[in-house]
């Protein structure tokens, strides 16, 4: 099997993993009904889990090891398009349709650093390290961000 069909299978994989996590209130800290998420990313540790809901672009970071969660936060005033946690488990990127990046500390929920993009939203990002974080755009273009 060639590489994109194995991360396609991967990411279907973990997909069904965060299905199961918030459907069922008796293995998850939702205890009443299930919440309706739009997009999720799970930590290079595999300990936590952010999850971004419908309900007012609410996200949670959640502790996967111990069944609860850590921080709540409403981190922009759209929908958000895209998040990933730092290659160190220690920050979370998130962007959305209001034209900035956020980059948020997992454990105090402080607010790092913010980024305006003027015109444009990103759609995709991942980092580099953990100053540097590659985006793509909606109009298609590429960017290298340093965060220091």
């Amino acid at each position: 099997k060639d590489s994109n069909e194995l991360s396609i299978k991967q990411r279907e994989k973990e997909i069904d993993y965060i299905y199961e996590i918030i459907k069922s209130p008796s293995q998850s800290f939702f205890k009443h009904k299930p919440y309706d998420f739009y997009n999720y990313d799970i930590s290079p540790d595999g300990a936590k889990i952010a999850i971004a809901f419908h309900d007012k672009d609410n996200v949670i970071i959640w502790n996967s090891l111990y069944n609860e969660d850590l921080i709540r936060f409403s981190p922009h005033d759209n929908r958000i398009t895209t998040m990933k946690f730092s290659n160190d488990g220690r920050f979370l990127a998130t962007s959305s349709i209001d034209q900035t990046l956020k980059v948020w500390d997992i454990f105090s929920g402080n607010l790092i650093k913010t980024l305006q993009l003027e015109d444009n939203y990103i759609t995709s990002l991942a980092y580099l390290s953990t100053n540097k974080i590659v985006c793509g755009t909606f109009n298609g273009v590429v960017k290298i961000i340093k965060l220091n």
